[in-house]
C-alpha cells in the first residue's frame, strides 16, 4: 500500500504542476511571437499596396468589392507536502483507520495532501474511466477554445494586415462597371484636395494562371518601391511568383492569360511566411501587366491615397469625388475592413454550427463516463467505517480537480497549437474554399489569453458542478441504505 500511495502522491504532484507548466508555456509563447509571426505578411502588404489579404482565392467575391460586378479585374477587397508528520505505514494499514489516521486534523482545511493522495489512488484503480474522462474533457476544452479563438484571431489578423493598406481607394466607374483611369490626371486631381497624402496609381488585376486565378500586381512606376527580403524588381518579361502559384519548386517560366497571353520568366518566389497576403500573387513589370489587363499607356487600375487621419477619411469623400470629372467609386479602409470581417464572421459562424453537435456528443460521453465511474457501494463502505460527509465531498472534488485541471490545460494547449502553429493550413482549406494548395497562415496570438480562460471556465464550471452534486449526494446518503441498495 505504501508503494501505491507513493505513486498517488506523484500523480497529485503532476496534476498540480502540469497546468502551471502549460499556462507558463502559452504565456511565454504569446509574448515571444505576438507581433512577430506575421511580420513578413505585414511588410509585403505594405510594399505591394495590397488592399485585401489572400484569405480567399483570387477571383472570389469575398476578395473583390461587393459593389463591383464580378468581371472587374481589380480586387479591393487561438510535491507532495504533508501538512503534518507522515503517519507510519503500519498505522494506516486498514481502511477502517484511514479517516482518523490520515484525514482528520485539528483544524479542518479544504486542502489535504493525504486525502488528495487517496483520491489519486482511487483514480489509479480505474485507469480506463480516468483516461476516457481525461480525453473527453481535453477534447471539449480544445473545441470550445477553437470556437472562441477562431473568429477573434482571424479578425485580428485581418485588422493588422489591412492597417498596411491604403487609407482610400478611388476607382473610375461607368454604366458597365469599372473603367481604367489616366494615372497622371488622377494623381494631379487627388493631390489638389487638402488632406490627401501620397496619391499613387496602381496596376493590378486578376488573370488566369497555371492552376487557376491569380492576382497580378505591377511594381514599376511607383516611387520609392523597395521589396522586402531583398527580392529584385522584375524587368519586362520577368515575374515573382507566390508559393501558391509556383508550387514547392520554383518553375523557370509561368504562363498567364488575360487580354493576351504572356510567358514570363520566374526570377524568384515570394516568401511562404507571407502566404496570407501573397499566396496567389504574381508580381510583374508594368509593361506586362498593362498588356495582360488590356490597359493602354498611362492608364491604371485605380488610385490609392492616404490621409492625415484615417478615422476621418469619410469626411474627405465629397471633396474627393468632386475633384474628378468622371464618376468614381471611393472605398475607405474601414469599409473594406467591415466587408472582410463580415465574410469572416459568416465563414466562422458556419464552422461553429458544425462544431456544436460534436461538442454535445463529447459532453454526452463525459456524462456517461461519470455515471459509469460512480461506485455507490464503495461510498457506503467508506461511510460505514467512519468517513464523514465532508470527507466524501472533498474526495469527489479532489477526483474532479485531479482529472479536470490537467485535461483542460492540455485541451487549451491543443487548441493553441492547432491555430497558431507556423504555416497552419487547415483554416483556409476548411473555411475559405481553397481547392488547390491553401496558404500557410502565420497568425498572431494577440488577445488570446481571454479566450483560453473563458474556454476553461465554460468547461470547468459545469464539470465541477456535476462533481459537487455527486459528492453532495454521497455526503448526505445513509450508509445502510447504500449498502442495502447495492446488494
Amino acid at each position: 500500500m505504501e508503494k501505491s500511495m507513493r505513486w498517488a502522491r506523484l500523480l497529485v504532484w503532476i496534476a498540480g504542476m502540469l497546468p502551471l507548466v502549460i499556462i507558463m508555456t502559452l504565456t511565454a509563447d504569446r509574448y515571444l511571437r505576438t507581433g512577430r509571426q506575421d511580420r513578413a505578411a505585414l511588410r509585403w502588404m505594405a510594399a505591394l499596396d495590397l488592399p485585401s489579404p489572400a484569405f480567399w482565392p483570387a477571383g472570389t467575391f469575398q476578395r473583390h468589392p461587393q459593389l463591383l460586378p464580378p468581371a472587374v479585374d481589380v480586387r479591393m477587397s487561438p510535491l507532495f507536502d504533508w501538512d503534518r508528520e507522515r503517519t507510519p505505514a503500519s498505522s494506516v494499514a486498514t481502511i477502517t483507520e484511514m479517516p482518523h489516521a490520515m484525514f482528520q486534523t485539528t483544524h479542518r482545511k479544504f486542502w489535504s495532501p493525504a486525502l488528495a493522495s487517496w483520491a489519486a489512488r482511487d483514480l489509479m484503480r480505474q485507469p480506463a474511466f480516468t483516461l476516457v474522462l481525461f480525453v473527453a474533457l481535453a477534447a471539449v476544452t480544445a473545441l470550445a477554445a477553437l470556437v472562441l479563438l477562431l473568429q477573434q484571431t482571424l479578425a485580428t489578423a485581418s485588422t493588422r494586415l489591412l492597417e498596411q493598406s491604403p487609407h482610400v481607394v478611388v476607382r473610375r466607374v461607368g454604366a458597365g462597371g469599372w473603367l481604367p483611369l489616366d494615372a497622371e490626371t488622377a494623381r494631379a486631381r487627388a493631390a489638389s484636395v487638402v488632406g490627401v497624402l501620397r496619391p499613387r496609381a496602381r496596376l493590378w488585376g486578376v488573370v488566369s494562371g497555371p492552376e487557376g486565378a491569380v492576382t497580378l500586381v505591377a511594381v514599376d512606376g511607383r516611387d520609392h518601391i523597395d521589396l522586402p527580403s531583398g527580392c529584385p524588381l522584375p524587368q519586362p518579361g520577368q515575374a515573382l511568383a507566390g508559393p501558391g502559384v509556383s508550387g514547392d519548386e520554383t518553375p523557370d517560366h509561368i504562363s498567364l492569360n488575360g487580354s493576351v497571353s504572356r510567358l514570363l520568366t520566374v526570377i524568384g518566389q515570394l516568401p511562404r511566411g507571407a502566404g496570407s497576403v501573397v499566396h496567389d500573387v504574381v508580381v510583374a513589370h508594368a509593361e506586362d501587366v498593362r498588356a495582360l489587363l488590356g490597359l493602354g499607356p498611362g492608364q491604371a487600375s485605380d488610385l490609392a491615397l492616404d490621409v492625415f487621419h484615417p478615422d476621418e477619411a469619410s469626411a474627405l469623400l465629397p471633396e474627393l469625388a468632386a475633384a474628378f470629372d468622371w464618376p468614381v467609386q471611393i472605398t475607405t479602409r474601414q469599409e473594406q475592413l467591415g466587408r472582410h470581417l463580415a465574410h469572416i464572421s459568416r465563414a466562422t459562424g458556419t464552422a461553429c454550427l458544425g462544431i456544436g453537435p460534436l461538442l454535445l456528443a463529447i459532453l454526452s460521453v463525459v456524462m456517461a463516463v461519470g455515471i459509469w465511474g460512480r461506485r455507490s457501494w464503495e461510498t457506503g463502505v467508506l461511510r460505514a467505517v467512519g468517513w464523514t460527509g465532508a470527507d466524501m465531498l472533498r474526495l469527489h472534488l479532489y477526483r474532479g480537480l485531479l482529472v479536470g485541471l490537467p485535461a483542460m490545460a492540455v485541451g487549451t494547449l491543443i487548441a493553441h497549437l492547432l491555430l497558431f502553429w507556423p504555416g497552419m493550413t487547415w483554416v483556409p482549406q476548411l473555411l475559405f474554399g481553397w481547392s488547390g494548395p491553401p496558404p500557410g497562415f502565420y497568425l498572431s496570438s494577440a488577445g488570446s489569453a481571454g479566450a483560453w480562460l473563458l474556454s476553461m471556465v465554460l468547461v470547468g464550471v459545469p464539470f465541477m458542478a456535476a462533481v459537487f452534486w455527486t459528492g453532495w449526494g454521497a455526503a448526505g446518503a445513509e450508509p445502510g441504505d447504500i449498502l442495502e441498495g447495492g446488494r
